[in-house]
């Protein structure tokens, strides 16, 4: 078996966001690029997702509340956040096996060839 390996030193958004293209082939729905973007951002911000991070989202990509929140209802719906009610408040978190090492992440992918 051949092992094709490759090292990418990537800054801050440029690494979460190469990491969720790389464990998006693996998950049973795919993000589409601007969700991919979203999800980077809050991972670069140490994947807390609150008013202020919400705030500083905004900004850095240059979507609204309004646009952020329907976002949010798809990575929601997709199962890659996760929601949880504490009181009356919604509780945002990214979903555990999107989070990588925040300084070095390794993968292993094994594809077969399946001839019928």
């Amino acid at each position: 078996m051949r092992v094709v390996k490759k090292t990418l030193k990537l800054h801050r958004d440029k690494y979460f966001k190469t990491h969720l293209s790389i464990v998006s082939a693996v998950l049973p729905v795919s993000p589409t690029g601007r969700e991919l973007d979203i999800l980077a951002a809050f991972l670069s911000r140490g994947n807390i997702i609150n008013s202020e991070t919400r705030k500083e989202v905004m900004e850095y990509l240059g979507i609204s509340d309004s646009n952020l929140s329907n976002f949010m209802g798809r990575l929601v719906n997709k199962g890659l956040i996760k929601v949880a009610l504490e009181g009356t408040t919604k509780v945002y978190s990214i979903h555990p096996v999107l989070i990588p090492d925040p300084n070095n992440q390794s993968y292993n992918f094994t594809i077969q060839h399946d001839e019928v």
